[in-house]
C-alpha cells in the first residue's frame, strides 16, 4: 500500500492562503479600533469648520477673543465628513482607507515587488504594521504616510539622479 505524498505546489498555496487568511483577518482587526479619544475632539472641530469655516478665536472656551490655530483642520473636516454622511460605517471606512495606502507605502518602502521571498516580506511587513501604534484615525497614520511618501520620492530622485550621474562618465 502506497501513500502520495502532497506535491510542493499544493503546500505553497495552501501556505500562501493561510498567510492571506491571515493577513485579511489581521486587516479586519486593525480596521475596527475606534478606541481614540481624539474622535471626540477631532468630530466636533469638523463639524465647527464645515459650518463656520476655520476659527481664528477659540470657539470652544468660554473666554472670547482667545487665538486658536487648528493645524489639523482638513483632516478634523474630513472626519467630520465622513461621520456626519455614514456615521461608524464612514468612520470604518476612513480607517480602511488609511490602512490600505500606508501598507502600499510599506510594500514599497520594502521592495516587495523585487523581493526574492514575498511571505517573508509580507511578514515582516505585518509585524511592523502590528508594533505601529498609530493605527487609528488620529492625523499621526497621515503624518507617517506623506513621510513614507516624501522619503520613498527622494530615494526614486536620488536612483534617477546617480543614474543620469553614472551614465555621464562612462
Amino acid at each position: 500500500m502506497t501513500t502520495k505524498k502532497p506535491s510542493i505546489n499544493i503546500i505553497n498555496k495552501l501556505i500562501i492562503g493561510t498567510l492571506c487568511f491571515a493577513g485579511f483577518v489581521f486587516f479586519i482587526y486593525l480596521s475596527l479600533k475606534f478606541c481614540d479619544t481624539d474622535l471626540y475632539y477631532i468630530i466636533p472641530t469638523g463639524r465647527y469648520i464645515l459650518k463656520n469655516g476655520i476659527p481664528y478665536e477659540n470657539p470652544f472656551i468660554t473666554t472670547p477673543g482667545q487665538n486658536i490655530v487648528i493645524q489639523n483642520w482638513l483632516y478634523c473636516a474630513i472626519v467630520a465628513l465622513m461621520y456626519n454622511t455614514a456615521h461608524s460605517m464612514g468612520l470604518w471606512f476612513l480607517q480602511i482607507f488609511s490602512i490600505i495606502i500606508m501598507v502600499t507605502v510599506i510594500a514599497f518602502f520594502f521592495h516587495l515587488k523585487e523581493s526574492h521571498n514575498k511571505i517573508i516580506t509580507c511578514i515582516f511587513i505585518a509585524i511592523s504594521i502590528s508594533t505601529f501604534s498609530y493605527i487609528n484615525l488620529r492625523p499621526e497614520m497621515l503624518t507617517f504616510i506623506l513621510i513614507m511618501i516624501e522619503i520613498l520620492s527622494i530615494e526614486k530622485y536620488n536612483a534617477t539622479i546617480r543614474l543620469d550621474i553614472y551614465g555621464c562618465f562612462q
